[in-house]
């Protein structure tokens, strides 16, 4: 679309090394916001250096607090279409052309949909598991077959984020769970798009007992979404 304007969110903990790669990588007509959740590292100068608008996350340490403020700057600085994706360089910018086109499309949400192989092989069994089950779960309460419950690669158009802000709590790791229910409770129609998948730079934040409690919120929220249908 002529003159649409789009923001791509970074929620970022310790992530210097990655922005980095990443940066000449994203496409000319992305404007960038770094959303930091306390890095203890260089992640903050070094996204100045690279001309990046920096936040810290206003609702705690968390992956979802970060790009819920995210979302309030888009709405602030009228945006019309926001992307957010992991910034530990597993997901690849040179996907965000095919997210844009499928909202310009028509779509309320494009999901990045990431290379299951690649995953599998990057990833390890115990990951791929929970996933997995996930993914099951929701599909079946949700109606629709999931393919990547955990992706962290999402596009939003303006009104989409303006029916989903107000609804969202989840400041957490389990922020995606609470994405996907508010996008369905919302009536968005969310598009999935196929990505690259890549090996993280850096250890992972995702401890074996971060891994269960994905099940388990997983749960929680499927459960909340049987609720909505049963109730309204």
């Amino acid at each position: 679309m002529d003159g649409a304007k789009s923001l791509l969110v970074l929620p970022t903990l310790n992530e210097e090394a990655a922005l980095v790669k990443l940066a000449p990588e994203i496409p000319g007509g992305f404007d960038v916001l770094v959303v930091d959740s306390y890095s203890t590292d260089r992640t903050v100068e070094v996204a100045k250096e690279l001309g990046w608008k920096v936040l810290e996350a206003k609702y705690g340490r968390g992956q979802g607090s970060g790009l819920k403020t995210g979302m309030e700057y888009f709405l602030e600085h009228g945006y019309d279409y926001m992307f957010q994706m992991d910034s530990d360089y597993t997901d690849s910018p040179p996907d965000l052309p095919k997210m844009l086109s499928r909202l310009e499309s028509g779509a309320d949400v494009a999901l990045g949909v990431r290379d299951f192989k690649k995953q599998k092989q990057v990833l390890g069994w115990p990951t791929i598991l929970v996933k997995k089950t996930i993914q099951a779960i929701l599909s079946v309460v949700m109606g629709w077959q999931i393919r990547d419950a955990l992706t962290g690669y999402w596009g939003f158009t303006r009104d989409s984020v303006e029916k989903m802000l107000p609804k969202l709590t989840e400041n957490g790791f389990s922020w995606c769970y609470d994405w996907l229910s508010t996008a369905y409770m919302s009536g968005l129609e969310v598009e999935e798009v196929d990505t690259d998948f890549r090996p993280r730079i850096g250890k992972t934040k995702l401890s074996y007992t971060r891994r269960a409690m994905l099940v388990v919120t997983g749960v929680v929220y499927a459960l909340k979404v049987v609720r909505w249908r049963l109730l309204g």
